[in-house]
């Protein structure tokens, strides 16, 4: 399977595509919850691609989408949402280390592709992409996430914070 990375909105996976794989990934949340879940990603995924810097990881069965990342540089000076001041607050001093960084806001891979590598595929796509040196995420300790960060040789920022922030690139 190939994984399509690119920085040319254009060539981005409309947000409504986004929107069935999120649903299809987040039905432990139960139907309704993984739907609104999935539209309010989809809304904010519609806004960012149009950042500059913003890139697309994705791969494709014939039938959908089913594997799905992206991000954008993060400055602190552009960042005025409420999650990104508690995350700066949270942070404290360790927040300058994710200034002018590629920040991966999401990654998601449909049920049945689980546990084959294909999020490695993507993130590492993403970050190799990307124009700035260093790459993070935001990842609950245990999660596979976690865990595939690990394993492509990434580091946490805080290891005893919660959710753990990680560091590649």
């Amino acid at each position: 399977m190939n994984i399509e990375v690119t920085d040319e909105s254009e060539q981005m996976p409309p947000p409504g595509e986004v929107e069935r794989l999120l649903a299809a990934a987040s039905t432990r949340l139960g139907a309704s919850d993984a739907a609104t879940l999935a539209r309010a990603s989809a809304r904010m995924y519609s806004w960012a691609r149009a950042i500059p810097g913003a890139v697309t990881a994705c791969a494709h069965e014939a039938d959908g989408l089913v594997g799905f990342g992206y991000g954008y540089t993060w400055r602190w000076d552009a960042m005025s949402d409420a999650w990104a001041l508690r995350l700066r607050d949270h942070l404290g001093a360790a927040s300058g280390q994710l200034d002018n960084t590629f920040a991966v806001v999401l990654l998601v891979v449909a049920p049945h592709q689980r546990r084959a590598g294909l999020g490695a595929r993507l993130l590492t796509g993403l970050a190799d992409h990307a124009d700035e040196g260093r790459a993070w995420l935001q990842a609950d300790a245990g999660s596979p996430l976690h865990a595939t960060c690990m394993s492509l040789g990434w580091h946490a920022l805080d290891p005893v914070a919660d959710p753990v922030i990680m560091l590649g690139g």
